[in-house]
């Protein structure tokens, strides 16, 4: 069973669909495109020719980072002085340091101006590594854990970057970001987005899994042959229609909660809004309610 979950793992597509398209987004700059401007050689090239070229990878580790005590300890230990931004604790390694901490070797087919390793940490369990080696990361990931709230299983993003400073414009393609300025804003504003990508990417994973075990009960795995009577039954109540019902219902409260939440910042809310919000609550708790209940009493059947 271990192991045809870990086949079924491993065969899922990536939530994000740019992970297996090629897709172009330019960054806002103060020159204008031009549209028959050439692709780079870095961004010719397949994701797995790009190893000779920096790497920026964000890791989903935990619930929530401690970011004093983070920023504590690096500087203290590693006697590198921290920044914070608001959510995020921002730090760098220059390339002596790195070698000093990681106990590597640099390399030497880099140019000076990237010798700079660069971290944000974001306290909602993200960190982004800006020009590490995928060793030095693995190696970093063990000092961070140790500041982690409820670590759970690590999901990552990975891209490549390049400065180009003859390009009308700063862009990404192809998991390819093209930089003109190497100023820490950029990164961290960048970053802001690679974090909340994997963020996401960990709660859709966590999502698909439990609909998934909900799908497919774990006594179909040692009877086989009755998995085809319980996707009848599962056809006849509607299951994976009403999982789908469930799932808008939850895109809808989110939406109007986000309304609701702007309209609460206003300072204009009223009774009336909070009894909305309370029948809302309600309606999805219900929903939810029902469907579990559904799959409980469907395997209490076949277990009886």
């Amino acid at each position: 069973m271990q192991n045809r979950n870990l086949q079924h793992k491993e065969e899922r597509l990536p939530q994000r669909t740019t992970k297996l398209t090629q897709k172009l987004v330019l960054l806002p700059g103060e020159d204008l495109y031009q549209p028959d401007e050439a692709q780079t050689e870095a961004e010719k090239l397949n994701k797995q020719d790009r190893s000779f070229l920096p790497r920026v990878t964000s890791y989903c580790l935990a619930e929530s980072f401690k970011l004093e005590e983070i920023s504590k300890y690096i500087t203290h230990s590693h006697g590198v002085a921290t920044k914070q931004y608001d959510e995020c604790l921002y730090f760098y390694y220059e390339n002596n340091v790195k070698e000093r901490m990681f106990g590597l070797n640099p390399s030497n087919c880099k140019p000076e101006m990237l010798d700079r390793g660069e971290v944000f940490v974001f306290d909602y369990g993200v960190m982004v590594l800006w020009n590490f080696t995928e060793i030095e990361e693995h190696a970093f990931q063990q000092h961070m854990k140790n500041f982690g709230i409820n670590l759970h299983e690590v999901e990552t993003e990975d891209f490549h970057y390049q400065y180009d400073f003859n390009s009308s414009q700063p862009r990404i393609f192809n998991d390819m970001i093209t930089l003109k300025s190497a100023s820490p804003l950029i990164k961290l504003t960048i970053s802001h987005g690679l974090s909340q990508s994997v963020k996401l990417s960990y709660f859709e994973n966590i999502m698909e899994e439990t609909i998934e075990n909900a799908d497919t009960p774990e006594m179909f795995w040692s009877e086989p042959g009755l998995e085809g009577l319980y996707s009848a039954i599962r056809v006849y109540l509607e299951i994976s229609q009403r999982a789908q019902l469930l799932n808008s219902r939850a895109d809808v409260l989110t939406d109007l909660l986000s309304m609701l939440s702007d309209h609460l910042n206003s300072d204009e809310m009223t009774f009336i809004t909070w009894i909305i919000i309370i029948l809302i609550l309600i309606a999805v708790v219900i929903a939810i309610a029902e469907v579990f209940v559904k799959i409980i009493r469907l395997n209490a059947g076949f277990e009886d």
